[in-house]
C-alpha cells in the first residue's frame, strides 16, 4: 500500500506523485494524475485509472493498495478519502526494482506539479478501516508493516528525512 495527501495545481500535464522502476511493462511503477485530470495507478502499460477527474484545487488523501488475491491473481485498488474509487484484477504481477521517486517518474523528469505530503509505504495490503483510521494523523513509525514515512516536516532545505531511517534528495521544491 503508497499513501499520501497531494493537492496538484491545475495545469493540463502528467503529474507523476510516485515512481519506480524501468519503461516497460509492469516494470514501471507511476502513481498520478493524468493530463485529463483523472488518476492512475500504473505499472506502465498496465494501469488503473479513475473514471472521473480530480482538478477541485484541494488536498485530498490517496491510497494505492496492490496485493495477490489468489495463486494467479493481483488486485489493485484505488482509494481518496477513504472512499473505494476503482479497482481490478489482474495476471500481471509487478516486478519493478530500483530507486523511489516521489514527484517524478524515475526513468523521465515528469516533475509533480503541486503539493504531497505523508507519504506512507507498507508492506501490507491496507484495509479501508486502517486507511480510515490513520489518513489524518501523523504516524509514529512502529505501525506495523510501515516500510517508509515521510511526514515533509523540514520547511527548508535538500534533505528529506523519514521516520524509518530512509533519507531522501529534495529537488526543484
Amino acid at each position: 500500500t503508497i499513501e499520501f495527501w497531494a493537492k496538484p495545481a491545475n495545469t493540463n500535464d502528467f503529474k507523476t506523485i510516485i515512481g519506480q522502476g524501468v519503461e516497460q511493462a509492469n516494470k514501471g511503477l507511476t502513481i498520478g494524475f493524468l493530463n485529463d485530470h483523472r488518476f492512475s495507478f500504473g505499472f506502465y502499460d498496465n494501469s488503473l485509472i479513475t473514471e472521473n477527474a480530480y482538478n477541485d484545487d484541494s488536498w485530498h488523501h490517496w491510497a494505492c493498495v496492490y496485493e495477490k488475491t489468489d495463486d494467479h491473481l493481483f488486485a489493485r485498488k484505488i482509494y481518496l478519502d477513504a472512499t473505494l474509487l476503482t479497482q481490478d484484477e489482474n495476471t500481471e504481477f509487478y516486478t519493478g526494482t530500483g530507486g523511489l521517486c516521489i514527484g517524478k517518474t524515475y526513468w523521465h523528469t515528469r516533475y509533480f506539479n503541486g503539493l504531497i505530503d505523508e507519504v506512507r509505504i507498507w508492506s501490507i495490503a491496507r484495509k479501508i478501516n486502517d486507511i480510515a483510521n490513520t489518513k489524518d494523523s501523523p504516524l509514529n513509525g512502529n505501525e506495523t508493516g510501515l516500510l517508509a514515512y515521510w511526514n515533509f516536516d523540514e520547511n527548508a532545505g535538500t534533505s528529506l528525512s523519514g521516520i524509518n531511517g530512509i533519507t531522501g534528495t529534495v529537488h526543484g521544491a
